[in-house]
């Protein structure tokens, strides 16, 4: 099974404004046991993100926030969301590293849909989101040798070493 989010992405880039969404448009991919998985789209950047909607009893206590260089995981109630209800956004922050955050949300977003239950889901939540601690440190440290690559790398041809 996957989840459909690049279409879902490619949409709601072309789709008008969601008010009330807290700067997000957002479409349900799924939904389960208490659990909605969204696709997002930041506003107006057009970021690709993934909201998991959870109640509030399920939230996990961990720290609400995360962020890198390539992406964000934040925990919160957001605009739109039912009473009682709490979301858990993973947004991307460098489009350079888009394909990898696709990986990385269709993993979150099958994780969660696996559950039986909202306390099993936000489990699967923290197994998911609890390697990316280091891996976005690496990703922090990779891109700054970003701008060396792109001007000693050209397409066709072998790497050139300085020395």
């Amino acid at each position: 099974m996957t989840l459909p989010l690049r279409s879902a992405w490619s949409e709601l880039r072309s789709a008008p404004p969601s008010p009330g969404t807290g700067g997000f448009r957002l479409r349900m991919l799924d939904a389960k046991a208490g659990i909605r998985v969204y696709a997002a789209v930041s506003e107006p950047a057009l970021a690709p993100a993934i909201l998991i909607e959870l109640p509030v009893h399920a939230r996990s206590r961990g720290p609400g926030q995360l962020s890198s260089r390539a992406f964000t995981v934040q925990s919160a109630e957001f605009p739109g969301l039912a009473a009682g209800r709490t979301g858990v956004m993973v947004a991307l922050c460098d489009p350079h590293c888009e394909d990898l955050f696709t990986l990385l949300a269709e993993e979150l977003g099958l994780a969660v849909l696996a559950a039986t239950s909202a306390i099993e889901a936000a489990a699967a939540l923290g197994r998911v989101t609890r390697p990316m601690r280091s891996t976005t440190s690496h990703i922090d440290r990779a891109s700054r040798w970003w701008p060396l690559a792109e001007t000693n790398f050209h397409e066709g041809s072998r790497w050139r070493a300085s020395r």
